[in-house]
């Protein structure tokens, strides 16, 4: 995971934190991205951590979350993430169970 910082001193803290929520989520539905970009910015009212990952079969996840406190931020962008990654997931396995058309199945037995 990169991390990056705007507006704001980099954190070790919030690093590890958004590292370790972020990772057992990505576990927890067997998904190993090929790369996962965060970003946390500040400004006055609002901190705000913005996600974007490719996962290895092709999809990509673009979340953000903003709040007053970075912590719940990343508490409230972890279930964005893990609600996206099981509809993905759901979607995934809907595919893989539904019949093939007919004429993929023809074009097989021509074989």
């Amino acid at each position: 995971m990169i991390f990056a910082f705007k507006h704001m001193e980099r954190s070790e803290a919030l690093e590890n934190n958004a590292q370790t929520t972020f990772q057992e989520i990505f576990e927890k539905f067997s998904q190993s991205p090929t790369s996962c970009h965060v970003t946390f910015s500040a400004n006055s009212k609002f901190q705000s951590v913005h996600i974007s990952a490719h996962l290895s079969d092709g999809h990509q996840i673009e979340l953000e979350q903003g709040e007053e406190d970075m912590y719940k931020s990343i508490e409230l962008i972890s279930d964005k993430l893990s609600r996206d990654l099981e509809k993905h997931k759901n979607k995934a396995l809907s595919q893989r169970n539904q019949p093939r058309p007919e004429a993929d199945l023809a074009e097989e037995s021509e074989d």
